[in-house]
């Protein structure tokens, strides 16, 4: 009766490591078929970069310096004078002009001409405050997108290395299951061969 007992036992054993082995299994195959591919290798330092070539708050923040600069650019500009230039021509026609009740004038054609050029600089400490106010937000803005840069490779890093966690979970379950099969077939050999645990 023993021996029935400890047959009913290593069977019951047996029929619990087949059904972990299975369930291990067909998780695995319920994975998604891409990842059954070769995946292509990425770095981290690839990741980063590409992740700042193509976020698009990065990306958002980063275009700000543009507009920085030309902001200093435009304060510079307050500090050069304004200069005009103009000129200006005129014909009269030959005749008699006559005028109210006076005697009649002969005119002859005249043409005429006028030229001008004109500079003024206005300089005052708000021109000069503008100036260094721009300098500062062009700093700022520096500021804000390396910090911004900084986030992004910080999150970049972290998800990769999530991947990579996740991978090499994958990886020790594989192994899991294989070991667990390879006790599976030793314990199926143990009964076929009588063996008592």
């Amino acid at each position: 009766m023993t021996s029935t007992k400890s047959l009913s036992v290593v069977r019951t054993v047996l029929r619990a490591a087949q059904c972990i082995a299975l369930a291990v299994l067909l998780i695995l195959l319920a994975l998604p078929a891409h990842a059954q591919q070769a995946p292509a290798t990425l770095s981290l330092d690839e990741a980063v970069r590409l992740a700042h070539r193509h976020n698009p708050l990065f990306r958002t923040i980063a275009n700000d310096a543009a507009t920085a600069d030309w902001q200093v650019r435009e304060a510079y500009g307050q500090l050069l004078p304004n200069v005009g230039v103009g000129g200006g021509l005129s014909y009269q026609l030959a005749g008699t002009e006559r005028i109210g009740n006076f005697q009649d004038v002969a005119r002859p054609a005249a043409y005429g001409s006028s030229y001008n050029l004109g500079a003024t600089l206005q300089l005052s400490g708000a021109t000069f405050f503008q100036v260094a106010q721009a300098k500062a937000m062009r700093g700022a803005t520096d500021a804000r997108i390396s910090a911004a840069g900084y986030q992004l490779a910080a999150d970049v890093t972290r998800q990769y290395l999530a991947a990579k966690r996740a991978t090499d979970e994958v990886a020790l379950r594989e192994q899991q299951l294989q070991t667990a099969n390879e006790a599976l077939k030793l314990a199926q050999a143990r009964v076929e061969a009588g063996d008592k645990p």
